[in-house]
């Protein structure tokens, strides 16, 4: 199912998009909006890190107590070709026999999703479906409640040093300029950033 933008193509396509706390609650409610119309999962299990945090807030806005999480990363081993998806934190919730919503946010290549539905499959849940509030365009797999399709770099109000400083190590400064740019609009938020991490931003040089 997409969701698309009111009076839009529900695309974002700069190389970087950040999403603040308030546009972050407007995205999640209009995915919750859409799995109420189609499907009533009794358990939502959110894909760490980041689809945790969607999770949560979809439990809070369907009423739904039954809240877990699975943790997927990807390896590569000696002679392997493509990294191969290993579950790091199962989920430990009894799901047999109930419907489950595996939440993230977003679906890049799509294999978190893909193998958090088989494994849950395996569990013995009843039926599975997926929820994202961005896909990418490259994504194996089309999930059953999506927002956007975005082709940028989707930067989370959640994850701001972490961007930052991979932006660092790749000297990206126009990165890092832009993402500065938008946190000045908060406030006292980039200033904390800036003495966190020794970040300077405006003399037309950048660092971490």
């Amino acid at each position: 199912m997409y969701v698309a933008e009111a009076g839009g193509e529900g695309s974002m396509s700069s190389k970087y998009s950040y999403v603040d706390w308030e546009t972050l609650h407007s995205l999640v409610a209009r995915l919750a909006l859409a799995v109420s119309r189609d499907y009533a999962p009794q358990v939502i299990v959110g894909a760490l890190r980041g689809g945790y945090v969607i999770a949560r807030l979809l439990s809070d806005f369907l009423d739904i107590e039954e809240l877990a999480a699975i943790g997927v990363r990807f390896y590569k081993g000696v002679g392997e070709r493509g990294e191969k998806p290993v579950i790091t934190v199962p989920v430990v919730h009894d799901v047999r026999g109930k419907d489950v919503l595996v939440v993230d946010d977003v679906a890049d290549t799509g294999r978190t999703l893909e193998t958090a539905v088989a494994d849950l499959r395996l569990r013995g849940a009843r039926s599975v479906k997926t929820a994202v509030l961005f896909l990418k365009p490259k994504s194996i797999v089309i999930p059953d409640f999506y927002v956007e399709i975005a082709e940028s770099w989707v930067v989370f109000p959640w994850e701001l040093c972490s961007f930052l400083r991979e932006m660092s190590r790749k000297s990206d400064s126009s990165a890092i300029d832009y993402l500065m740019s938008q946190l000045k609009r908060s406030g006292d938020l980039a200033r904390f950033i800036q003495q966190i991490l020794g970040v300077s931003s405006g003399d037309g040089s950048t660092r971490v």
